[in-house]
């Protein structure tokens, strides 16, 4: 298990990651430091990480990105607080908060706020890149097309934008392995649900959304707005529940993934060099699962899968574009894998 790649900490640390004791995650050693942008990140599972990166996985920096100014600031606030408090009872750690922690107004369903946070970082970057863009904004809500332009639209957006400050890969020198920069799409087992339960095995949407090819972005945007509109239908009509939505536009992600990763015609600079992956962070308590039912984990586990997608070594390789569950195991995107389940292998 994912478990066994990472040491449990042996401080007052609440956080659940330590960096590895075997060879198969990367080292940030690797480079001076590592700048990893966040969306959605003011709260949740967002917010977990940006912590989690700063207190384990030095040296690190977070871009922590929030639509609204105040909530960020707030977090930002508050992070560098968390961060102050762990480095006095951690005196090895020398992390400038200031520095360490940036906040980025960023509204992934806007096109003039994405391009506007694109330049900022740039500018705060200076002659550094990105090492990992993760797409974790999303929204679960009654309008499908506010969930489509956030969770999946809201996703090419940002990759689009921020794909040119990445840095390029580093070859394996010495005891260090290869460097290559990452995509975290943060997908949801909601979205292979929604294939299995819409989709029957053998339908033309079934293929499509599981080992079917996806030939460009237009033509899978024109899928997703086809369905989308027939969804709406079906929930007009009482034949579906409200949040249908959701799971098809984390389905869509998930091909949307495959896709920037796998064609090089249409994505050369990502296909080539990044290592994109989507993964599902697990049934976590947060604003989005508030109002929902059965047993949800506390946020602090809803970042394993994202920090196996930064760092892992062994698995993951450019070109894949797979998704993997919250244990860290290749999914099938089609039906949802119980976590602990033998890895999925097919298409």
């Amino acid at each position: 298990s994912f478990c066994t790649l990472l040491r449990p900490s042996n401080t007052n640390n609440n956080t659940t990651h330590k960096k590895p004791l075997t060879n198969n995650m990367a080292s940030p050693s690797n480079q001076v430091r590592r700048n990893i942008l966040v969306t959605g990140s003011n709260q949740g599972i967002g917010y977990e990480l940006c912590k989690v990166l700063l207190l384990d996985w030095q040296p690190c920096r977070v871009f922590l990105c929030s639509r609204d100014a105040g909530r960020g600031q707030a977090a930002v606030e508050s992070l560098r607080a968390t961060v102050t408090e762990k480095q006095q009872q951690q005196p090895e750690k020398k992390i400038d908060v200031d520095d360490a922690i940036q906040l980025v107004i960023l509204d992934v369903g806007d096109d003039a706020s994405v391009a506007a946070a694109a330049a900022e970082v740039k500018s705060k970057l200076a002659d550094e890149k990105l090492y990992a863009i993760v797409n974790n904004a999303a929204v679960a809500a009654e309008n499908i097309q506010l969930m489509i332009n956030t969770n999946v639209y809201g996703v090419k957006r940002v990759t689009d934008a921020f794909k040119g400050l990445l840095m390029l890969p580093q070859e394996a020198e010495g005891d260090n392995v290869a460097v290559h920069p990452r995509i975290v799409n943060v997908g949801s087992g909601g979205g292979c649900g929604y294939v299995k339960d819409n989709h029957p095995e053998g339908t033309p949407g079934f293929t499509y959304l599981s080992s079917g090819k996806v030939n460009s972005w237009d033509e899978l945007k024109t899928f997703c707005e086809r369905t989308a509109s027939e969804l709406e239908g079906e929930i007009a009509r009482g034949e579906k529940g409200p949040f249908a939505g959701y799971g098809l536009s984390k389905a869509i992600l998930h091909k949307y993934t495959e896709f920037s990763a796998t064609d090089s015609a249409a994505e050369p600079l990502l296909a080539q060099n990044v290592i994109i992956t989507a993964v599902s962070p697990g049934y976590i308590e947060t604003n989005m699962t508030k109002n929902m039912q059965g047993n949800k984990l506390p946020v602090e586990q809803g970042t394993k899968s994202l920090v196996f997608a930064l760092f892992d070594t062994e698995s993951l390789r450019v070109g894949q574009g797979h998704y993997y569950g919250s244990d860290c195991k290749r999914s099938p995107l089609h039906d949802m894998r119980t976590p602990g389940d033998p890895a999925f292998t097919g298409y």
